[in-house]
């Protein structure tokens, strides 16, 4: 299933004029149980080799549509989005392997928030000055989860005061 997918992926990111949406974490955030009783939903955390991936994947489009001749090859940029839609579709507690798993909608409010682009440079911002490697490997997928972690506690925010009133 993977396979056919990227492929997909990197032809249409080829293509250009594409609006691509993924789920770095697998889209699958679920309640933290709190010490009161209530649920709270955490951002899960991104998968640092998922999101390299789909950088790479950008990159190779970028020189195969150069390849192909084009004067002017497609660019493609990254942005976070940060969706809040736990009252709507609800996630279930307990996360199960299989593809489509059941969820039922309900009535609720919906948030979504775009970030500012995450780029190479942008992404030094979260790097100390003695970085690893790794964590220099990593950064552009760090970036992109502290903008969304951000932006979604935002989302909370707006959500709990519009609820107080």
């Amino acid at each position: 299933q993977t396979m056919p997918t990227i492929s997909k992926l990197q032809e249409l990111l080829t293509e250009g004029g594409q609006c691509v949406w993924v789920a770095p974490s697998g889209g699958r955030d679920r309640p933290v149980v709190e010490e009161d009783g209530s649920k709270e939903f955490q951002i899960s955390s991104f998968d640092t080799k998922s999101v390299e991936m789909f950088r790479l994947i950008a990159q190779k489009a970028g020189k195969e549509a150069k390849k192909a001749g084009g004067d002017n090859p497609p660019t493609t940029h990254f942005f976070p989005v940060a969706m809040l839609t736990r009252k709507l579709v609800p996630p279930p507690d307990t996360t199960d392997s299989t593809v489509g798993e059941k969820r039922s909608a309900k009535r609720g409010s919906v948030g979504l928030s775009f970030g500012p682009e995450v780029t190479a440079e942008s992404s030094k911002a979260v790097l100390s000055e003695d970085a690893s490697k790794d964590e220099q490997r990593a950064a552009f997928a760090t970036a992109a989860e502290v903008s969304v972690k951000e932006m979604y506690s935002k989302l909370l925010e707006i959500e709990a005061e519009n609820e107080a009133k």
